[in-house]
């Protein structure tokens, strides 16, 4: 038995960066907002250049925040990656949000999504230091 476990250990030693890697992309929630845009309009732009900033700032850091403008088509967006995330992990899980928020939230004004590894929102209003009121989960007692 022993000799089977010290086989096994260098074998589950470098499985475990993998295992936590594919972990970080598992879905916990989606929300979409409810007004939509206008495809080929200016605000569609600025998200995809929001999109666009999230996922390039991701390989550098593990939160930011921007906003574009003009005011009139503003769109607001952050995104945070959970602290053991390496730099390329962080990336990573930030593109695949956005992946899942096109798909799920196409012509949204605002959406946020939950991995495992990392949390993306964006929005037509400034939502920065305000108190996110959503309830996700209610518990009966």
């Amino acid at each position: 038995m022993l000799q089977a476990f010290s086989l096994l250990f260098p074998i589950l030693y470098f499985m475990l960066p993998l295992l936590s890697v594919s972990t970080a992309s598992s879905n916990v929630y989606v929300q979409c907002s409810q007004l939509n845009f206008t495809s080929m309009t200016p605000y569609e732009s600025n998200v995809n250049s929001l999109f666009a900033s999230l996922v390039d700032s991701a390989s550098l850091y593990n939160f930011n925040k921007f906003e574009t403008s003009p005011q009139s088509d503003a769109v607001y967006g952050l995104f945070q990656c959970r602290g053991d995330l390496s730099s390329p992990n962080c990336k990573d899980c930030v593109a695949n949000s956005i992946s899942q928020l096109k798909t799920a939230c196409p012509m949204s004004k605002g959406g946020e999504i939950q991995l495992d590894g990392c949390f993306v929102k964006y929005d037509d209003t400034s939502f920065f230091g305000g108190q996110n009121k959503m309830e996700i989960v209610r518990w009966r007692i």
